[in-house]
């Protein structure tokens, strides 16, 4: 790939003050509508069953889903329980799921920042066209050029030429907003800007910034005064504060055996984990919980063309803006092209295109897909609570069965970045044996410019690692030579590290593979 400090795209020298623009939305205008494609009872029929049957494969405690046409909802299946119990069953007095149970949505939460940012454009608070920089002065990315150029348009796009995820185990570690806002002018590119799609969390915490900054709210209530009270959305917030006064809120799930080399179950999540709060940090990017219901109206906002219930909340010109393709993401063949729009993910294939998106929140244990057929004003919603693929291939089924082909491709968009998803623990991982340095030499702390100071220390039963504002502690386990890994306490999540030693046999760095989008993982000594 192309490094954005020597190469610009179409061929541009450093030092071109032009960057590459994107198409204009099309301009749409109100047309006649043709009769769209009915969905039969033989498709209602063997999606019922192909909900069961990803059901039972995946452990799925709880799944919800509804297709909506036109203005009409067609269909609403809901299955299973809000909890399993410790072995993951839905025990016999289980609450069961309804069309008013309250999902995690992921991802999916972009296509309502990124409507957001579309309905200050139309006001004339915000130009799609106008860079960052005019807006928030102290935005700052790691070239200076980019920096300048970065547009508003941009924010939601995936095309900044930043690593994929970057800076996603800030929030994690316990960092605010702020800090990760901040934090990207550390974060070196990896491809020319707007020539190569990569998928980013962090970013979004851009729009956040400019949705408070224009309507003098915060994130979470201007969401809700912008489009979730206007279309009647009530079983939907961003807000940990509401959800947590809420009743009939599913619980979040993850995959994992009950030991090493056992099959894998549905577990729930603590009910007080440490880490759910965590979640909303990257609120913009991917923290709206909603029911099958509420996001019924918001595919017929969508479907509509801005319009729901005889009210224009956006116009079409800022809608067709929003499902315009921005960058291309893969080609599969025959003939399907994926490209990333505004919020959405935009797939041209025969006979008609479908936008979609999924969401997945590690933090959350929560897995969720949303896809439209505009040209037919069709679609379907997914929610589940349990990070699987079974939503996805929901979707995935029934662009098969309404459209004739695989419209979308199950697990293209991955949510959590690759250190946050489970993982059993390695069976090489012991504490200290075996380790030929002495391990009091590795202790130390080490600083890396985005995600600060890690301290590594000897307890009695052998080496932790200390990390960010929550100051995670975390055991580290030994791999080969210098390797090591340490699960996130009370997760199932592992990072791996190693040590570099200088010329006295002593820890000089600390290297984080799962940290490589700053400084490429290395967190040097500061004693």
């Amino acid at each position: 790939m192309a490094d954005s400090r020597t190469s610009r795209p179409g061929g541009q020298a450093r030092g071109s003050r032009r960057a590459p623009r994107p198409h204009p939305a099309p301009r749409m205008g109100r047309q006649a509508r043709a009769p769209v494609r009915p969905v039969t009872p033989a498709l209602l029929r063997a999606l019922r069953e192909e909900a069961g049957r990803l059901h039972v494969k995946y452990q799925v405690p709880g799944m919800a889903y509804a297709i909506v046409q036109e203005e009409q909802t067609l269909t609403t299946q809901c299955l299973g329980c809000l909890r399993t119990n410790d072995a993951g069953q839905c025990p016999a007095n289980a609450s069961r799921v309804n069309a008013d149970t309250v999902f995690g949505i992921g991802s999916i939460t972009k296509s309502f920042t990124a409507t957001q940012l579309a309905r200050l454009v139309e006001e004339g608070k915000l130009g799609w066209e106008e860079p960052v920089r005019q807006h928030l002065r102290g935005f700052t990315l790691f070239d200076p050029w980019v920096t300048q150029e970065f547009r508003v348009s941009d924010i939601a796009s995936h095309r900044s030429g930043l690593p994929e995820y970057c800076l996603d185990l800030m929030s994690v570690l316990g960092f605010e907003r702020d800090a990760m806002l901040r934090a990207l002018r550390h974060v070196e590119p990896v491809a020319s800007f707007r020539g190569t799609y990569a998928y980013q969390n962090s970013l979004l915490l851009l729009a956040g910034k400019l949705i408070e900054q224009k309507t003098g709210l915060d994130w979470e209530e201007a969401l809700a005064r912008q489009l979730l009270s206007p279309l009647g959305m009530s079983r939907s917030t961003a807000s940990p504060k509401v959800l947590a006064g809420w009743d009939n809120v599913a619980s979040g799930h993850f995959l994992l055996p009950l030991e090493e080399g056992q099959p894998e179950r549905a577990v729930p999540m603590p009910e007080d984990w440490p880490y759910f709060p965590l979640l909303f940090t990257e609120g913009p990017a991917g923290a709206l919980y909603s029911s099958v219901k509420d996001m019924v109206r918001w595919m017929r906002f969508h479907l509509g063309r801005g319009t729901f219930d005889g009210s224009t909340l956006l116009g079409e010109e800022g809608m067709a803006f929003l499902h315009c393709p921005r960058i291309p993401m893969f080609f599969t063949l025959p003939a399907m092209a994926m490209s990333y729009a505004t919020g959405w993910i935009h797939t041209s294939s025969a006979p008609a295109p479908v936008l979609w998106h999924n969401g997945a929140t590690a933090l959350g244990g929560m897995s969720a897909s949303l896809g439209l057929v505009p040209d037919e004003r069709t679609g379907l919603v997914v929610l589940t609570n349990i990070l699987s693929p079974a939503a996805d291939e929901l979707l995935s089924k029934f662009a098969e069965l309404y459209l004739g082909g695989p419209a979308v491709a199950p697990r293209v968009l991955q949510e959590a970045a690759p250190a946050l998803r489970p993982h059993a623990p390695s069976p090489r991982a012991v504490r200290t044996r075996g380790l030929e340095v002495d391990a009091v030499k590795l202790c130390g702390t080490f600083v890396n410019p985005a995600y600060g100071p890690f301290r590594v220390k000897q307890q009695k039963d052998g080496l932790v690692v200390i990390m960010g504002p929550l100051k995670l502690t975390a055991p580290l386990e030994h791999l080969e030579g210098l390797r090591f890994q340490a699960l996130l306490p009370g997760t199932p999540f592992l990072l791996t590290f190693q040590f570099v030693l200088d010329d006295k046999g002593r820890a000089k760095e600390l290297w984080g593979e799962d940290f490589a989008d700053v400084e490429r993982g290395r967190f040097l000594r500061r004693d």
